[in-house]
């Protein structure tokens, strides 16, 4: 089934059979707080609890039957926030965790055993080398080693417990990054 809204800068995770598509921009550019769910057995998509603020370009990762949703951008400025936001799927309610050590729009979020890992992103005006672990059974933060190259909108996966960085972009113009990064 197609998804029921056209929608970009969107971010998308999967808890059981349902995958999860949050925030974004809609057609006219404005952020939103929808957040859709699509059960991969029936086909059919679904209106979810919206995030609590409207947000675009968030870090998003799902652990343990919960979503996190780490930093992004508020309305059509590239302004990022510190906030995270944590959905528990099974009563469909989001609540605020402990937030990022820093504002960050465009990062990525992998997840290594009981740890999420929020990488790079857009942070005080430029793409960002920072590398946090959120721990989510103690809501807290720790910092780690520093990408090697500051980034933004990278794409992330987790394989045989290493993260891989690949791409992104560096600065506010896009100058796409070639080469892969691995923690």
């Amino acid at each position: 089934a197609p998804m029921p809204a056209e929608l970009a800068a969107i971010e998308a995770a999967v808890i059981g059979d349902t995958i999860f598509v949050v925030g974004g921009l809609d057609a006219f550019g404005r952020s939103v707080a929808d957040v859709r769910a699509f059960d991969t057995k029936k086909n059919s998509w679904s209106q979810r609890a919206s995030l609590p603020k409207p947000l675009q370009h968030v870090a998003l990762a799902a652990y343990d039957g919960r979503l996190y949703a780490f930093g992004g951008f508020s309305g059509v400025s590239e302004t990022p926030n510190n906030s995270v936001f944590i959905y528990d799927a099974s009563v469909d309610s989001w609540r605020a965790g402990r937030n990022l050590p820093q504002p960050v729009g465009g990062a990525s979020a992998a997840v290594v055993g009981g740890a999420i890992h929020v990488l790079g992103g857009f942070s005080k005006g430029q793409s960002s080398d920072l590398h946090y672990v959120y721990n989510p059974a103690k809501d807290g933060w720790r910092i780690s080693e520093a990408l090697i190259t500051g980034r933004d909108r990278a794409a992330v996966l987790v394989h045989d417990g290493t993260v891989y960085v690949f791409g992104g972009r560096q600065g506010s113009i896009l100058y796409p990054i070639a080469d892969t990064t691995v923690y």
